[in-house]
């Protein structure tokens, strides 16, 4: 049974997913077609259908006489939050797009590391992966044990993913034991099969090629946690590596974001055509501009009560104590930029707003 916390975890990856399609059946297309668009829509369709385990839940949208294509059902946003997801995924695509057509096309050395951290049930590294040949793309996902949990099931439910053929496959998380999943640990290890491309699927598994999916469990505000976490993979640093972060950091707290920065610019973007691409909120000075100051503030504390409201009134005062409530990475892209050198990342910088 899931606690108060862990439902509200669920609930926010969950939303999140579900407003991405929203903005995509209101008539956004945030991913060009010529660059796998329908495809990340699918995508977003099967984990959304993996999570629901009411029948009520799915509908037929369209039935022929030898196939029935099945849709999970959408709940409908309002206008600003379908424009605010299209403009979300279409900045981070572009921004990932930017970054594989940069690097080499042939070799052994044209792997490319996709790490998502904060993943939740979002499919962008699903995608990202697409674009790349079977064999050059290894995708690492990193989130706390209960998106983690919710999101295996989703991807084997969509068959995805497909495990080893020597590890036996259970749908059911409960029946495992994890551990202490604050320590960092494997939830799902196999191999993308988001093409539904069989034969070289199982090419690749003849070969005893590594699986190129894995799913971490991990606290993020703990870098040793990541760090066991990402050494238990098969995760290599010496490869070019991308590294996305969609509104994930502003929920850390400053003094961990630092040392996960830290962490990630000398573990884990330690090659020069590595990337950090950190979609994240800035908050505005109070002596720029009182209105847009005025804005921000009552646009972050709604996201600080919906993050803080399963917890109790002892776990409120911790946080507020430690200071890790809802917390922008800075006023402006200069503090940004600042923050970042700060933190270990020497190559070029780009903050935009």
């Amino acid at each position: 049974m899931h606690t108060t916390v862990d439902a509200s975890v669920i609930k926010t990856a969950i939303d999140a997913l579900n407003s991405k399609l929203s903005a995509i059946h209101v008539g956004y297309n945030p991913i060009d077609p010529n660059q796998n668009g329908a495809l990340y829509e699918e995508l977003l369709h099967k984990v959304l259908k993996g999570t629901q385990q009411d029948e009520e839940e799915i509908r037929v949208v369209q039935s022929t006489s030898t196939h029935t294509h099945v849709r999970p059902v959408i709940k409908r946003q309002a206008p600003l939050v379908n424009a605010i997801y299209a403009i979300r995924v279409a900045s981070i695509a572009k921004m990932v797009q930017e970054f594989l057509v940069k690097q080499p096309s042939s070799s052994h050395s044209s792997q490319v590391n996709v790490v998502v951290i904060g993943c939740g049930l979002d499919v962008l590294s699903l995608w990202a992966a697409s674009l790349l040949p079977m064999d050059c793309a290894k995708v690492f996902e990193i989130d706390c044990l209960e998106n983690c949990s919710l999101k295996k099931e989703a991807l084997l439910k969509a068959g995805l993913i497909v495990l080893p053929e020597k590890e036996s496959i259970s749908l059911h998380h409960d029946d495992h034991d994890y551990g202490d999943s604050s320590s960092g640990c494997i939830i799902l290890e196999g191999y993308l099969n988001v093409h539904n491309d069989s034969h070289n699927l199982n090419l690749s598994q003849n070969q005893n090629t590594c699986p190129n999916y894995t799913l971490l469990s991990a606290d993020l505000r703990n870098t040793s946690s990541l760090h066991k976490a990402l050494s238990s993979s098969s995760f290599d640093q010496n490869y070019p590596t991308i590294v996305i972060s969609e509104l994930v950091l502003a929920y850390l707290g400053k003094e961990n974001v630092t040392r996960l920065f830290q962490y990630l610019a000398c573990n884990v973007c330690s090659n020069d055509r590595s990337f950090l691409m950190a979609y994240e909120p800035i908050l505005p000075s109070s002596t720029s501009d009182n209105v847009v100051y005025g804005h921000a503030t009552d646009y972050f504390g709604k996201f600080s009560y919906k993050l803080n409201k399963g917890l109790n009134s002892k776990e409120k005062d911790d946080l507020k104590q430690q200071s890790t409530i809802f917390q922008p990475l800075g006023k402006s892209p200069s503090d940004v930029n600042k923050f970042l050198r700060s933190c270990g990342f020497d190559g070029p910088l780009d903050c935009q707003t």
